[in-house]
């Protein structure tokens, strides 16, 4: 038994399932820390065989060198968009809450691949695919009573087996999402389940050496079965789209081996049966052809909530992505900073969108992302890489007759995740096979190394150092984000007091750019409290903490719109602050101006820094303010707040 291969398969398993109630981030988060603990646990042991086996001078498969030169230059293209970002420290780490696709991740997930092909044998590939079949059956059964209105997670946040901790956004009994995180993740996962147990259906492998053909048969359509039916609960149209590529590959290649035609035919009429009744009830949406379309089309909720379909919101972001790729030909605006550039090309459109105010830290599209993120280099190693993956599915099919299996298999995976991806993003259970699949399929040409000598004590020790270390950086990462959480918990609950002790935790923990940008702010209102309260040396403390933290957020993320947002504010407070000093107070009033004026330059679309400044400015200049307001009200006509302060204006102005 090769236990490498069973530590590698329980990532199949385990990171799926992954969700911590105690991080800001529920899914991604957790499951991305995981993952750097894998990936740091396996790095010295692999190093080890490298080296040894590279002592042994046996030539490498061409498809390896393939696989790996085209893999290179994508990381290298990464590499140089993360040294000319324009946040170095989002492109190396990721965008806060969301982690996945920073270079930090894409290297963890690349030395995976590495030491899955240099840890594993031959054999060992249907020892990993098991372990993901058994993940996607726990998965899916563990997502299945939320569609019910039964869901486990809130079971376990409020102990009420209800589905009442989610919000009307993400009620998961109208769209399914287990614990993915979202619907179309999770559609995503489903269909690379959906595979596996085709594959395994179609080769008559069996999932565990005590089943019986029947039994082993039965077991595998009843799972398939379940994945389509939840696959239809998520009403992800890109899942469609990508079930009837794989529905097409699948068919035809039973039909060309003559085996098990009639029961690849079952599942795919399943799935079509399950979607006879949403189709008649019209709940999924299309995409609309026109742009008009795009900036004007509507539907209304039960709940008379008005909501732009996320198809016309799609599009829009799109467009805005292509702009950004105009903007930043060669090396994009950096990995992982799509959320800031987006602001400098944002479409008026989005404005007339009931999403307007949320932040869009992806395009919505891998291509686009990358080309916006990473520019023409990037997109293009990206898809070279892409490419190589589908030639060595597509060789391992013709040519290797004993294992050709995994070729349709990996055909299969890749479309699944190339489509969703087209129509979304890319996620860290979806990165983990994307990644993994290519080096898992090259075992079948891999050299047969002599035996490896045992590792010597030092490397155990060596082994062991590494392992404390990544364990504790990863448990600070989670405690200070768990810090974080229950700062914006209770700053939520007007507790400042407590709110600003979280976040000081948090910082003390491991310093991240969002923790001082919620901690400028704190200090701010503590040191306006202090004064109103008269404890005057407090007052100045902690207004000067509130200056060096935001002093050194903008230092570090200079082109974050809601980091200016937030030192307006800061600064704002701080006039107030100093009430009784005209000179300092006129200068942070000044300054508070200056942070919504940057906002605006950075973010020219957004309606949100014209209104706060005019907030500010009516304080001092109403005519100003009036012009302001009329322009908030230019980029976006039904902004409620900014027409009525405007009528109380025009008023008072008169």
């Amino acid at each position: 038994m090769n236990v490498y291969a069973h530590i590698i398969g329980s990532m199949f398993f385990i990171i799926p399932l992954i969700f911590s109630i105690q991080s800001n981030e529920l899914f991604e988060f957790p499951k991305m820390l995981s993952i750097y603990l894998y990936a740091l646990g396996l790095i010295p042991i692999t190093a080890y065989r490298i080296y040894y086996y590279s002592k042994q001078r046996l030539p490498l498969p061409m498809r390896l060198k393939i696989l790996l030169g085209s893999l290179g230059l994508f990381i290298l293209s990464q590499i140089a968009s993360t040294y000319f970002s324009i946040d170095k420290h989002v492109s190396l780490y990721g965008y806060y809450s969301r982690f996945n696709g920073g270079l930090m991740s894409l290297l963890a997930y690349n030395a995976l691949g590495i030491s899955t092909y240099v840890l594993l044998l031959r054999k060992d590939i249907h020892t990993v695919f098991r372990w993901g079949i058994f993940g996607g059956i726990v998965t899916a059964l563990w997502a299945l009573p939320s569609h019910f209105g039964y869901d486990i997670i809130c079971f376990i946040t409020s102990k009420q087996f209800n589905a009442a901790c989610w919000t009307n956004s993400f009620d998961p009994t109208q769209r399914i999402f287990g614990t993915l995180g979202q619907p179309n993740w999770f559609a995503a996962y489903l269909l690379i389940q959906l595979s596996l147990v085709l594959y395994f259906v179609v080769t008559e492998q069996k999932l565990a050496t005590k089943f019986s053909a029947l039994i082993n048969t039965i077991f595998l359509t009843t799972c398939a079965i379940l994945y389509s039916l939840e696959m239809v609960w998520t009403r992800s149209r890109s899942a469609y789209i990508a079930f009837g590529i794989i529905a097409a590959l699948w068919l035809a290649y039973s039909i060309k081996l003559r085996k098990k035609v009639a029961l690849v035919v079952f599942i795919i009429a399943s799935m079509a049966l399950f979607s006879i009744g949403p189709m008649i009830r019209n709940e999924f949406e299309f995409v609309p052809t026109t742009e008009q379309q795009a900036s004007q089309e509507k539907i209304t909720t039960a709940n008379n909530e008005v909501i732009t379909p996320s198809s016309v919101i799609r599009l829009i972001v799109w467009r805005g992505a292509l702009d950004v790729a105009q903007r930043y030909p060669l090396l994009g605006s950096g990995v992982e900073t799509f959320a800031y550039s987006y602001y400098f090309t944002r479409p008026l459109a989005h404005n007339a969108t009931s999403e307007w105010n949320y932040v869009y830290n992806k395009a919505h599209n891998e291509v686009l992302n990358y080309a916006a993120t990473s520019g023409f280099v990037g997109v293009s190693t990206y898809l070279l890489f892409f490419g190589a993956v589908v030639w060595l599915a597509l060789y391992t099919l013709r040519h290797d007759s004993r294992y050709k299996h995994t070729g349709i298999l990996a055909l299969s995976i890749l479309s699944a995740i190339f489509v969703t991806n087209f129509f979304g993003f890319s996620t860290t259970t979806i990165n983990l096979y994307f990644y993994l699949i290519p080096f898992l399929i090259l075992l079948i040409t891999k050299p047969q190394f002599k035996t490896v000598p045992r590792p010597p004590k030092w490397l155990y020790i060596f082994f062991l150092m590494l392992l404390t270390y990544a364990v504790a950086s990863v448990a600070d990462y989670y405690n200070a984000d768990k810090y974080y959480a229950l700062s914006k918990k209770y700053s939520q609950q007007d507790d400042i007091s407590n709110a600003y002790t979280m976040i000081q935790k948090a910082i003390d923990t491991r310093y991240e750019p969002s923790y001082a940008d919620e901690q400028a702010y704190l200090s701010a209102q503590i040191a306006l409290y202090s004064s109103t309260s008269g404890d005057k040396k407090n007052a100045q403390n902690f207004a000067k903490q509130a200056q060096n933290a935001r002093k050194e957020i903008l230092s570090v993320s200079p082109f974050n719109v809601n980091y200016w947002r937030t030192a307006g504010k800061t600064d704002y407070l701080l006039s107030l602050v100093f009430a009784d000093d005209d000179k300092k107070s006129k200068s942070f009033f000044q300054t508070a101006l200056k942070d919504f004026e940057q906002a605006q330059k950075i973010a020219p679309t957004d309606p949100r820094n014209f209104y706060a400044e005019a907030l500010i400015q009516s304080e001092s200049d109403k005519e100003k303010a009036v012009q302001l307001l009329n322009k908030t009200l230019q980029l976006k006509r039904d902004y409620p707040d900014a027409k009525k302060y405007l009528q109380q204006l025009q008023k008072s102005v008169k």
